[in-house]
């Protein structure tokens, strides 16, 4: 009886055995495939390897460096030409340009220095009213049609219109992302997604992280209550089904940062640290939604960018591994017990489980973004077939048929 129990645990412990190559060797060749969940790649997402915008901190005047204050239309033209200047050729402008009487040869002056750079992403708060307003054309290139996202986009907040009239949305080089919905409010996460007609369209930051990273808007994929990844090799951002994700905890530390009233006198570089530059309004009369939505931007930014190495194919994640020793222990224990108690003398029985294992492997990689550890568990599968007492009974027999 206990020789009959050793022979039948055999391929047991040669499938556990057997197992630990495959998973090292997965383990090896895929180590870009991030162990962690997908809010933890979104909240702790960080990186070496890249250069972020320069940071334009704009602060209150207190030595009067600009011709007034607030700040005119000829003052903000003044510092995105000192920040062309200084080698920037994309600018992603925070602060919603609105004046309610504004100087038209200084507003010309302004539009003139937006032109000058290769693109700018400018912002504007959004809400819904009874009465409708046709898009803006820098919205609508920074959008993308509702029937191009996967999924249900019902939940998704609908807006119509600016909520600020005669906000500067102007320029043939010029995207546009919203600063904040008025019929959203959340000390726990962030819009990223607005309904406008028939047009889906983003946050600032999503355009400003666009915009730095040198994509095209048809180059967002959107899943609302899954996902939204910018390019096809960026982060996927965790999205709930109102097109909100989590607040970053990342850090504007990678950031090269100057003041703008520091940015006039700046020498000008003999090669630049990075070719855009994000305005941030840090002044102390912004009301309580602004300040928040400029205090949270760089890290948001710097969220969205990823910063990490490019992932292969679709930046799959891998759990952790002591989640994979046990599902492979219990995908082992599993194929020897049906092993036992199945015909798995054929090969049919054999292909359809190891089917069943690659199906649950694509499903989950596709909906989930979860790598399983799918190789070594095929190769355990494969030591159960070869060692079970059936397979080995059809052998056997098979022998017999030739002699």
């Amino acid at each position: 009886m206990i020789a009959a129990l050793k022979k039948r645990m055999l391929p047991l412990l040669l499938a556990v055995t057997a197992v630990f190559g495959p998973w090292v060797f997965d383990r090896v060749v895929f180590p870009s495939i991030q162990t962690r969940t997908p809010t933890q790649f979104f909240l702790n997402s960080k990186s070496d390897q890249a250069t972020g915008p320069l940071l334009i901190r704009l602060e209150d005047d207190l030595h009067q460096v600009f011709q007034s204050s607030p700040l005119s239309p000829i003052d903000f033209a003044v510092i995105i030409s000192n920040a062309q200047r200084l080698g920037m050729r994309k600018a992603a402008l925070a602060p919603t340009l609105v004046w309610d009487q504004p100087d038209p040869i200084a507003l010309t002056a302004l539009e003139q220095a937006i032109e000058k750079f290769q693109s700018v992403t400018l912002s504007a708060p959004l809400s819904r009213s009874a009465t409708a307003e046709p898009i803006p054309a820098p919205f609508r290139r920074a959008s993308i049609g509702l029937n191009e996202i996967n999924g249900d986009s019902s939940f998704i907040p609908i807006i119509n219109r600016i909520s600020i009239p005669n906000t500067l949305l102007s320029g043939r080089n010029t995207l546009a992302g919203f600063q904040s919905l008025d019929s959203f409010e959340s000390p726990h996460s962030i819009p990223m997604l607005a309904r406008w007609d028939d047009r889906l369209v983003f946050s600032f930051s999503v355009i400003a992280a666009l915009q730095h990273l040198g994509l095209q808007v048809e180059e967002i994929k959107v899943h609302p209550g899954h996902f939204l990844q910018i390019g096809p090799h960026g982060p996927r951002i965790p999205l709930d089904r109102y097109g909100c994700c989590p607040l970053p905890r990342s850090q504007p530390d990678s950031f090269n940062e100057i003041s703008a009233e520091a940015l006039i006198d700046a020498p000008t570089p003999t090669k630049p640290t990075s070719v855009t530059c994000l305005l941030q309004d840090a002044r102390s009369s912004l009301d309580a939604s602004a300040r928040l939505f400029n205090q949270r931007t760089p890290a948001t930014l710097i969220t969205l960018m990823g910063w990490q190495p490019p992932l292969p194919s679709c930046a799959n994640m891998r759990l952790d591994p002591m989640f994979e020793i046990l599902i492979l222990v219990a995908l082992t224990v599993a194929s020897w017990f049906l092993g036992q108690k199945l015909p798995f003398s054929t090969r049919v029985n054999f292909i359809i489980f190891a089917l069943m294992m690659l199906s649950a492997h694509i499903a989950l990689s596709h909906v989930a973004q979860i790598w399983l550890p799918t190789l070594a568990s095929l190769s355990s599968l494969a030591v159960v077939y070869t060692m079970s007492p059936k397979s080995a009974s059809v052998s056997s027999r098979k022998l017999n048929r030739k002699r």
